[in-house]
């Protein structure tokens, strides 16, 4: 009977490998606004004003929740 030896993945990344996570990673200037999130054509499309403001402040709260 003979066995075959199975060798260990090595996990550890490259370098090449951990420039392309860094470069793959969205920059701070890129990230959506809150300007950008409120001219959310779902947001337009509600009917109602009382609504449509009510799920704007929505928006504005759950931004500002994630900025912290």
């Amino acid at each position: 009977m003979s066995f075959v030896n199975i060798s260990r993945v090595d996990d550890t990344l490259q370098p090449i490998q951990k420039q392309h996570l860094l470069d793959s990673e969205e920059p701070f200037y890129a990230k959506p606004t809150i300007s950008k999130k409120l001219k959310d054509h779902e947001i337009e499309r509600i009917a109602d004003k009382l609504t449509q403001n009510k799920t704007s402040k929505t928006v504005i709260t759950s931004h500002n929740d994630t900025l912290r």
